[in-house]
């Protein structure tokens, strides 16, 4: 995600995931290219992995890869509007979650401040926080409107 929509980068991404209760096993970012300066080549949290395709492969690519080689590929969730991407993993029999559907849940948590809270959280500034000029921004870049996803598009067992 580019850093100069919502000042969301990956390590705050990874953050924000944790700190959304991501906790039924593992969460995989993955990230088109290459490891740019000034930017994590791993996840600093515990059971979030963050990952770059590479050079020669595209992340949509790697995510296909990923899902073909998984041996239990219905016990995963992959979060994409990409048909193709959809396409690929449904006949893998992986689940398909909105970007908007994991956009309105982040942003829930980051607004009512779940997670885990430390004694100097009300001191320092929520680097995981989403403004709502920020959800707007996310939901304009996905085509969305602020109303949020249609009911059909959340699986509220995901």
């Amino acid at each position: 995600m580019p850093p100069s929509l919502a000042g969301l980068d990956e390590r705050r991404l990874c953050q924000l995931l944790a700190r959304a209760g991501h906790d039924r096993g593992r969460a995989v970012v993955v990230c088109d290219g290459v490891v740019k300066p000034h930017t994590p080549a791993s996840s600093e949290i515990a059971g979030i992995d963050l990952i770059y395709s590479g050079p020669h492969l595209t992340a949509d690519d790697l995510i296909v890869r990923m899902v073909d080689q998984d041996s239990a590929p219905r016990r995963l969730t992959i979060v994409t509007n990409d048909r193709q991407i959809q396409k690929a993993v449904r006949r893998r029999r992986a689940k398909v979650r909105s970007c908007e559907a994991l956009i309105h849940d982040l942003a829930g948590h980051a607004s009512h401040g779940r997670g885990p809270s430390s004694p100097t959280a009300s001191t320092k500034p929520d680097p995981g926080h989403l403004t709502d000029q920020q959800v707007r921004q996310w939901l304009k870049e996905f085509g969305l409107d602020s109303d949020g996803p249609p009911d059909s598009m959340v699986d509220e067992k995901l």
